[in-house]
């Protein structure tokens, strides 16, 4: 059986964790670019448990940076609170949070509600796994204070 065969059989096992892990062992095992469609292809299924395996898969498979801000900007441009922590907890640790943090900077300032729907989640895990960079989350905080739609200004709510 080829390689893309057990991919998609695996697939359909999931969201069985030894199909995963499994999944994710294939995926490592064939090039990046191919990888990458394999887990667009379920982060854009219908089915709400194959698309949480597919930003899993992310922290497991991707490594080029390129790909994950490009994972990350995709995450947040759903604007959906509900699930933007599952995107910043796969792929922030994986860029690294000060790089992370720089590159959110850049996105604030033209597409500020992304930084906005995903807030109630990044200053948590800002502060409590990259305490050093509190000022930093402050100072994207301060950024969106200054480009936020003025709809959204009133229920912009922060700590820092």
């Amino acid at each position: 059986m080829n390689l893309k065969n057990e991919v998609h059989l695996l697939i359909n096992r999931l969201p069985d964790s030894d199909a995963f892990h499994q999944l994710s062992s294939q995926l490592r095992a064939m090039p990046e670019n191919e990888a990458i469609d394999i887990i667009q292809s379920l982060l854009n299924s219908n089915s709400n448990s194959l698309s949480y395996n597919g930003v899993k898969l992310i922290g497991k498979v991707i490594n080029k940076k390129d790909s994950l801000y490009s994972f990350l900007y995709q995450g947040l441009s759903q604007k959906d609170v509900s699930r933007i922590n599952i995107w910043l907890e796969t792929i922030l640790p994986k860029i690294g949070y000060k790089k992370g943090l720089s590159y959110l900077k850049k996105l604030a300032i033209n597409e500020p509600e992304l930084i906005f729907y995903a807030w109630y989640y990044l200053e948590p895990m800002i502060i409590k796994n990259a305490p050093e960079l509190v000022l930093k989350i402050s100072e994207l905080g301060s950024l969106v204070d200054e480009t936020i739609d003025p709809k959204l200004k009133n229920i912009w709510k922060r700590t820092i």
